[in-house]
């Protein structure tokens, strides 16, 4: 099964060489998403472009997971979407599959996954986290539908759930926070934004369009309050440009289930991290530039704070950020070492004030001491044996240790101007060309090659699809 796996994406691999940018997790590396064990808040999860990294003491030593052990791939080109469920154990979606494992991130199984779906989403249940949800695009000779699967046992087994969803293309799904059977799902049909939404466990969809969303800003489910489901977030990936100048991303918020959305807040830069406060009071938006030569910071870079009563946001950090995590312990906000300092931060005040104005670094690289301890025959084990290249990437190869850490880190970072969110910057300001402000792996046309066939059209477009789906994903929904 994991051969045919393998070989069915390796050769849609070869045919999107021919039509497609270069995709490769061997680029700049970042971290993505933060997870706080849901009984344990020393326990952390980062996933990352570079596989995962594990600390059980908050942070005094960190541990490494590479992707082989959980993807069952020999060269993964995506970025892990990960979860703990209901019986604390930890769920990771790889688009091509689905995988299980206890706590300890030693022993994967794949429990989804047939070489013929792209799972470009999930989303696990806040009031009874043994049911998860995925959002499958299934690729049936040549035809694609949109489908939804449902795990009632921690991601252990799967069966197909309700009708196939009215979308085109599909990008996330949600649940919400109170009721399981009322469902959230974005995508686009007809060239424009839609959130369609279901009542009865996905058995019927009634759809709404997402005003100004479309192709060129695409909208991603964000988040659901959690104490009032009528009040959802939808963020956008915007494209849009006028001239040498970027629209930015926005936040978009509806007070009515969907039936209607408001924009609250755009920067020129790319929503890379969202979190709502565990009550739902206030919201947190984290803008950074993924492009590795981009600025520390600049206008639009940077977390920004407002209450979700009267929309009124203010910057509390102006350095990059790649993620946000807000849990009753504090706020993480995940950054990038090269123009940061450090890979991961806290607060336990979610203005950054305590102690004065500060995140305080809980990672950096150099300090990974290697590979997770896994015993043999567990996919973990793997790791030891790639650890002697993987620690070129993170830096930790010259032997871990704590670095040197500041007691907080400034408001700006070094060689940072003060960020802000009104106006737009270009591309080239920002360090992003409208191809870049992505993170490197749009999907575009390339002058000087030939048009691709029907057949790889169709497989661009829907791993395309999938691709950008991923992507989004991770830039709306870091939140939990």
């Amino acid at each position: 099964m994991l051969r045919r796996i393998r070989t069915r994406f390796a050769a849609t691999a070869l045919l999107l060489s021919t039509t497609l940018p270069a995709l490769a997790n061997g680029r700049f590396p970042r971290a993505q998403r933060l997870l706080e064990h849901p009984s344990d808040p020393d326990h952390l999860v980062l996933a990352a472009t570079y596989g995962l990294l594990v600390t059980e003491d908050r942070g005094a030593s960190w541990s490494y997971v590479c992707e082989p052990s959980f993807t069952h791939e020999e060269a993964y080109v995506g970025d892990p979407l990960i979860d703990f469920t209901g019986n604390q154990g930890l769920l990771v979606n790889v688009q091509g599959s689905i995988s299980v494992s206890a706590a300890d991130a030693c022993d994967w199984k794949q429990t989804m996954g047939n070489g013929d779906d792209f799972i470009v989403d999930h989303s696990v249940s806040k009031s009874n986290p043994a049911v998860v949800i995925a959002a499958v695009v299934r690729v049936n000779g040549g035809s694609v539908s949109n489908v939804l699967r449902i795990s009632r046992d921690n991601g252990q087994t799967w069966s197909p759930l309700g009708s196939p969803l009215p979308l085109d293309t599909l990008y996330t799904v949600d649940i919400d926070p109170l009721d399981p059977e009322h469902l959230h799902a974005t995508g686009m049909r007809d060239d424009t934004g839609q959130l369609v939404s279901s009542t009865d466990g996905g058995q019927t969809w009634i759809a709404h369009r997402i005003a100004n969303t479309d192709a060129s800003e695409i909208p991603y489910l964000a988040g659901i309050h959690p104490l009032d489901p009528q009040q959802l977030f939808i963020r956008t990936d915007s494209s849009r440009s006028s001239g040498d100048r970027i629209a930015g991303d926005a936040l978009l918020y509806s007070s009515d289930g969907g039936l209607n959305f408001r924009e609250v807040f755009r920067a020129p830069a790319k929503l890379l991290g969202f979190a709502l406060a565990p009550n739902g009071s206030s919201v947190l938006v984290g803008f950074g530039n993924p492009n590795p030569s981009g600025p520390t910071s600049g206008d639009g870079i940077g977390v920004f704070k407002s209450s979700t009563e009267n929309f009124g946001f203010e910057q509390v950090y102006a350095g990059n950020v790649n993620c946000l995590t807000w849990t009753m312990a504090g706020v993480y906000v995940c950054t990038d070492e090269a123009r940061a300092g450090f890979e991961l931060g806290f607060s336990q005040d979610p203005d950054f004030r305590q102690d004065g104005s500060c995140i305080r670094p809980l990672l950096h690289r150099s300090e990974v001491a290697g590979p997770l301890s896994c015993s043999p025959g567990t996919s973990g084990a793997v790791c030891n044996g790639t650890w002697t290249s993987d620690c070129q990437q993170l830096g930790a190869c010259s032997g871990a240790g704590a670095a040197p850490r500041t007691e907080c880190a400034p408001f700006s970072p070094p060689e940072a101007s003060n960020g802000g969110a009104s106006g737009a910057s270009s591309p080239a300001a920002a360090g992003m060309s409208a191809g870049q402000a992505d993170g490197g792996c749009h999907i575009g046309s390339q002058a000087g090659r030939s048009a691709p066939t029907a057949p790889l059209l169709l497989i661009s477009s829907i791993v395309g699809s999938w691709v950008t789906a991923r992507r989004g994903r991770y830039r709306a929904r870091l939140r939990r």
